[in-house]
């Protein structure tokens, strides 16, 4: 009697399909977990990012003005509000965005720092994969004008040059070698582009970039710090378990079909 045998297969078919798709929908649908914790107390929806310069112009540091935007929806999953703590450095790129906007350049698509995404600062900027170096104390120099860069140091990304812009003050165009700045335990928007509206629009912000002399070279000095929390609009709120349940869900589909072909050639 292959009928039982039949029966049997298809319970313990059933029971492993659940228990694949469980991952799923913990994944899929937060939501309950969210507000099972707000029942017992816990906190509700991402916090607000750290403040950037109200007036736009300015990057911010951890400590600037208090104008910092919220950190995205309330429903938004766990990977969303971990990025937009007012705690967390990560960076990246959230549904809505969060924190400081980005303000420069063509259709204001870029941070004060260049970068279109912000990132950890100490990585490698994104474009052009520039390591940075750590630097504190007084070998800050005159680079220690930026409150943020002068509290805990700062890694600097040498962009090289020059850069050409054009100087309002002076109606002349000035071309120098360019550095970027971000505070050790900031969020960054270091990223050296090409884009002539950006250069334009921070070499004549005095809160954003200053000319320096930096070893005995004038330099275009700029503070690519970002308040902590903030990340640009146009991402996923997604956790980083999405994978995890494309796996499950893939391998659920593989259980069926094979309890499929099994059940037919049984029969």
């Amino acid at each position: 009697m292959k009928l039982p045998q039949t029966l049997l297969f298809l319970l313990t078919l059933l029971t492993t399909i659940h228990a694949l798709a469980l991952p799923a929908l913990l994944t899929s649908n937060p939501s309950a977990a969210t507000e099972l914790f707000k029942r017992k107390g816990g906190g509700g929806g991402g916090g607000r990012g750290g403040g950037g310069s109200s007036s736009g112009g300015r990057s911010g540091g951890s400590s600037s003005s208090s104008s910092g935007g919220k950190s995205g929806s309330g429903s938004g999953s766990s990977g969303a509000s971990t990025r937009t703590a007012p705690t967390s450095n990560i960076g990246g790129s959230t549904r809505a965005g969060s924190g400081t906007p980005r303000a420069f350049g063509a259709g204001r698509g870029y941070y004060g720092g260049g970068a279109q995404v912000p990132y950890q600062a100490g990585s490698r900027s994104p474009t052009r994969s520039v390591a940075p170096f750590l630097i504190g104390g007084a070998a800050l120099g005159a680079v220690a004008i930026f409150p943020a860069l002068a509290l805990y140091g700062a890694y600097a990304y040498n962009f090289g040059g020059p850069y050409r812009y054009y100087n309002q003050t002076s109606r002349t165009n000035e071309s120098l070698p360019m550095d970027c700045y971000c505070g050790r335990l900031s969020t960054c928007g270091c990223d050296a582009n090409n884009n002539t509206d950006w250069l334009n629009d921070i070499a004549n912000n005095g809160s954003v970039a200053q000319k320096l002399r930096i070893n005995g070279t004038d330099t275009l000095v700029v503070d690519g710090s970002l308040p902590n929390g903030t990340t640009a609009p146009g991402g996923s709120d997604g956790a980083a378990g999405s994978l995890s349940q494309q796996l499950a869900e893939s391998s659920g589909l593989w259980v069926v079909v094979a309890g499929v072909v099994y059940t037919v050639c049984a029969m």
